[in-house]
């Protein structure tokens, strides 16, 4: 059998940035390569031609068909690959031509994954009719998200994807008679990274034409869809709820898109919390797409933030099964990195821990990490629930390297970071490399130094990447920090002057070479807190006209409860420079709830405790017990506020408490043990207010604590 010759096609306007990449991965399999270019001002034409390609310049008529089939005229080899100057061909190069020589049909799917962000789960998944025969009539219409058709046959392609806050968009249409080969070819496509549309204009110039496209056809249910994600694409989310309704209101039934339409439409009002339209739509969709993950995903997500936990975790379960039944094909649908797998195994070992299920949360994180080695909430949930079961730091420590990829250093610095987080700080430090850490990484670090008593090695690492920053920024003329950048030096800074003032030390002068504009706040916190030391009976109330010095003392106070150090904030507010309040808040935000009561009771002998306060206070005492003083407190937060939900709940649940000791202590009694119908009852009393305090539970009304705030004595 011979081997079929295969020609690539691209159009390309301004792609120097990405073209060579493009070409270099496929002109060795390409045996003709014809590329539109519409108008470059850049290298494009030239980075073209030096891979041998025809050049076919063809003026821009806000048409992707027009410029497709422009190629598509000139074509002489037996099959034609599509693709665009921001894709790269990443597997299937060699298999190509063999894969060809032995296809009956006349057009075959190719795998493309949309990056949507640096991350490796931050891209979606979807097959799409990218390599067809030529000479069997195989044409592009519409001027954008253009559809490759066949002549009598009608559409067989159609795309369009979005990202906005994190939701991944694409549709995908497929309408054959027989369902299509799926080909070795892998593809990567970058045009959708937020940087990359943000220096193309990509939404703005979709807007236009879309709209052109709407002038000619009002109803168009795909254009519409596509408006939609436009609107999403130029955070306009009003516009892009109101025209996937109308989308979703006049899309046939049967249209392929649809699917992806329901999933972007679900993730719209998921994320603007519209829950209850939310769950109308997905259980109504559910039902004509059982195999979609995604849905099953979303769902799950919905159902957790109504407090039916089980609910929830059912779904995910579903999630995971449609996945399963579907490895090694070509799925009708898009799906996002992970729906099917390590997303909803993660959640259902989150619900698993909150339930007291160990053994399955435990073997849940392992399957989501097993199906992605490097996503961080399974990795950092396995060790927060490997810290709650009493496991030592050095066992969790071992845990996490055997069963992640040890020899990539992102891996291991998430390894590092789990550890941070569940408060294992010495063995955080033991795996990260301490000469990889990047800017990203070294205020956590720093953190485990300070936690560790090691405020030398932390002050050292705070005046190197000041020092370091510092020189670049001469070199660059002083060009402005971006707000990462600003960011780290801030909390350089303030990890420097935490460690000082902890250990009684004043800031030296290099200090000062580096704080800028924050040189006065640092000098004045740092005097008024001399002057406490010194007059250690006396306690300053803040100053009216000190709001800005109060903001960054507060910030700085956050920080050092962050970072283990409780005594700083209390000893700010002596000094006047926090509210008693706050002061209470940053301790009990850190889990230094002892320390935080005694703040909030002596506001509240005062009369002045606030709403969040009463309400903390409230459930301090509920999670000791003094169910009749977290009953009393959570009532007078709902004095202060009829609408606090979480203060209502907790009441509900006092309320449960009390009366469930009530039987238990009747239970115990004398009557009780000699009649069987009073025992009875009594026990089915109690397990009745414990399924529905259990039920309470799932509401998630009180604070979630990690492993850091555990060790806290939370």
């Amino acid at each position: 059998m011979s081997i079929p010759t295969l020609g690539v096609h691209l159009i390309v306007y301004n792609e120097e940035k990405w073209l060579g990449a493009c070409l270099e991965r496929i002109h060795t399999l390409a045996d003709e390569l014809i590329i539109v270019d519409t108008g470059s001002t850049d290298r494009s034409v030239e980075i073209a031609e030096k891979y041998g390609a025809t050049v076919i310049h063809s003026p821009w008529e806000h048409d992707f068909a027009k410029a497709r089939n422009a190629g598509l005229v000139h074509a002489n080899t037996d099959w034609i690959l599509v693709l665009d100057a921001d894709e790269q061909v990443m597997a299937g190069q060699e298999e190509i031509k063999e894969f060809l020589s032995q296809e009956e049909g006349s057009q075959c799917l190719i795998e493309l994954v949309n990056w949507t962000g640096s991350g490796p789960e931050e891209c979606i998944h979807y097959f799409a009719p990218r390599v067809f025969r030529n000479r069997e009539g195989y044409r592009y219409e519409g001027m954008i998200h253009e559809q490759l058709v066949q002549a009598d046959q009608g559409s067989l392609g159609e795309i369009g994807l979005n990202m906005e806050h994190g939701m991944k968009r694409c549709s995908t249409k497929i309408k054959t008679a027989t369902p299509p080969s799926i080909c070795p070819l892998k593809v990567n496509h970058y045009g959708y990274l937020p940087a990359v549309m943000e220096s193309k204009q990509t939404a703005i110039r979709n807007l236009k034409i879309i709209q052109q496209a709407l002038l000619i056809n009002p109803d168009d249910a795909f254009h519409l869809y596509n408006l939609g994600v436009t609107y999403c694409q130029l955070e306009d989310r009003e516009q892009a709820r109101i025209t996937f309704l109308r989308a979703l209101n006049s899309c046939p039934v049967n249209a392929p898109y649809r699917s992806t339409l329901v999933q972007d439409l679900g993730k719209l009002l998921y994320a603007n919390h519209e829950l209850e339209q939310a769950r109308n739509l997905l259980l109504t969709e559910i039902r004509r797409y059982r195999d979609y993950p995604d849905l099953h995903t979303l769902l799950g997500l919905v159902e957790q933030e109504y407090g039916m936990a089980e609910q929830a975790y059912g779904y995910f379960e579903k999630a995971v099964k449609s996945g399963l039944s579907s490895k090694n094909q070509a799925v009708p649908y898009v799906t996002e990195d992970g729906a099917d797998s390590y997303i909803p195994l993660t959640h259902m070992a989150d619900i698993d821990k909150r339930k007291g299920r160990a053994s399955y949360a435990e073997n849940h994180y392992r399957s989501a990490i097993k199906a992605h080695q490097g996503y961080l909430p399974a990795i950092s949930g396995l060790a927060d629930l490997l810290q709650k079961e009493g496991i030592a730091d050095s066992s969790i420590k071992q845990i996490l390297v055997e069963i992640i990829d040890r020899e990539n250093p992102e891996h291991l610095h998430k390894a590092a970071y789990s550890l941070m987080l569940c408060g294992a700080y010495e063995a955080a430090l033991s795996i990260l490399p301490v000469q990889s850490i990047g800017i990203e990484d070294e205020s956590w670090a720093r953190a485990c130094l300070i936690q560790t008593q090691r405020k030398p090695q932390a002050i050292q690492r705070s005046q190197l990447l000041l020092e370091r920053n510092k020189g670049i920024n001469q070199e660059l003329n002083d060009q402005p920090v971006s707000p990462c950048e600003h960011e780290q030096i801030e909390l350089a800074l303030m990890d420097w002057a935490i460690c000082s003032w902890s250990c009684a030390e004043a800031l030296p002068q290099v200090f000062y070479q580096h704080s800028n504009e924050d040189s006065f706040f640092y000098s004045e916190i740092e005097r008024r807190m001399l002057n406490i030391r010194q007059q250690s009976e006396i306690e300053y109330l803040p100053q009216p006209d000190s709001g800005t010095l109060l903001q960054k003392a507060e910030k700085l106070a956050g920080r050092a409860a962050a970072c283990g150090q409780k005594d700083l904030p209390l000893f700010m507010k002596k000094a006047g420079l926090l509210l008693p309040s706050t002061a209470g808040d940053l301790l009990y935000k850190h889990g230094f709830r002892l320390e935080a009561a005694e703040q909030y009771l002596g506001q509240l002998a005062k009369g002045d405790l606030h709403l969040e306060g009463m309400f903390q206070l409230a459930e301090y005492m509920y999670d000791r017990a003094n169910y009749s003083e977290s009953l009393a407190l959570f009532e007078q937060a709902i004095t202060l506020s009829k609408d606090h939900n979480r203060a209502r709940i907790g009441a509900a649940a006092s309320c449960l408490q009390l009366a469930r000791e009530a039987a238990v202590r009747m239970l115990n009694t004398q009557t009780a043990k000699t009649s069987e119908s009073t025992f009875s009852t009594l026990a089915q009393d109690i397990a009745e207010l414990t399924g529905s305090l259990q039920r309470l539970d799932d509401l998630n009304w009180k604070t979630s604590w990690d492993s850091q705030a555990r060790r806290r004595g939370v």
